[in-house]
């Protein structure tokens, strides 16, 4: 298992129920600390082969990770 160190600080805590977004999941580890938690994480990765680790990591976590194949900007269009 992994620290939770840079994702845990200040006053971020994660509980049950909580609900994430991890924007650019890369390789998803925000949500898989999420989900071992308890929370729902939205995992936005456009990259198809990180995405479909997502969707793997979703079965280990009960369906806890819902990854979505696109990313997020403040502008419409595409790259």
């Amino acid at each position: 298992m992994w620290s939770e160190g840079p994702y845990l600080f200040d006053n971020v805590i994660l509980e049950k129920n909580d609900v994430v977004f991890e924007c650019g999941a890369n390789l998803g580890l925000f949500s898989c600390i999420a989900a071992s938690k308890g929370c729902i994480s939205y995992a936005f990765e456009p990259t198809k082969r990180l995405f479909d680790d997502l969707s793997d990591y979703n079965n280990i976590y009960d369906n806890l990770i819902l990854p979505c194949n696109f990313a997020l900007s403040d502008t419409v269009g595409f790259v």
